[in-house]
């Protein structure tokens, strides 16, 4: 099977790596000149609410089964991040409505790399994911990015959209965070412009 990953952040890097475990082929893109998107500035949590009701509390428009699966699924993926080479940093986030741990960002970042590469996946930075590509039948075949050499088309079984958010585009920030006129400060990645989140709206996802 071959995988294409937009987005080079913790998200995708993880999800490259355990595709390649499985025995996929793997083509991870990044659109910066580095892997890490938004991780590597951050203080290198990872986290979630210590229990459903405080995460429904405090974010009460979420997905109460995906919600419940982070909750159910953390602990092991942590581990799992622990043992792919993520530098581990405290077992705690020092909050009680919380649970989670914390990573060294830069060092996870480079052994999730260096991982991935070892184990056949392709990393391609300066690469930018612009579109999904689809057969008559509007199945996902691939998607298009683009380059210093121009536009290129990746074909795949199967495409996983973690790009990031979108608080790098101001357009999309009025429409779906203030509902309107103003601006809110970026802290997150210049780079997170919302490319996954436009491709899958695209497709019928709801925003």
């Amino acid at each position: 099977m071959r995988v294409v990953i937009a987005g080079g952040g913790l998200a995708g890097l993880t999800a490259a790596l355990r595709a390649a475990e499985l025995g996929a082929q793997v083509t991870l893109l990044e659109k910066g000149d580095s892997p890490g998107g938004s991780f590597i500035y951050s203080s290198g949590y990872v986290w979630s609410y210590a229990d459903l009701p405080t995460f429904r509390g405090e974010a009460p428009g979420g997905d109460p089964s995906l919600q419940r699966l982070v909750l159910e699924r953390l602990g092991s993926c942590l581990t799992w991040l622990e043992g792919a080479g993520g530098e581990l940093l405290a077992r705690e986030t020092g909050n009680p409505l919380t649970f989670g741990a914390r990573f060294d960002p830069e060092r996870t970042v480079s052994a999730l790399v260096e991982r991935l590469e070892a184990s056949g996946g392709e990393v391609l930075t300066d690469t930018a994911f612009e579109a999904l590509r689809e057969d008559d039948a509007g199945r996902v075949t691939g998607v298009l990015a683009r380059s210093s050499g121009g536009k290129q088309e990746y074909g795949a079984d199967a495409v996983i959209l973690a790009s990031g958010g979108f608080a790098g585009d101001p357009e999309l920030v009025a429409r779906h965070i203030i509902g309107g006129p103003g601006r809110m400060r970026v802290r997150a990645h210049p780079r997170s412009t919302g490319d996954g989140f436009r491709a899958a709206l695209q497709k019928g996802a709801l925003a």
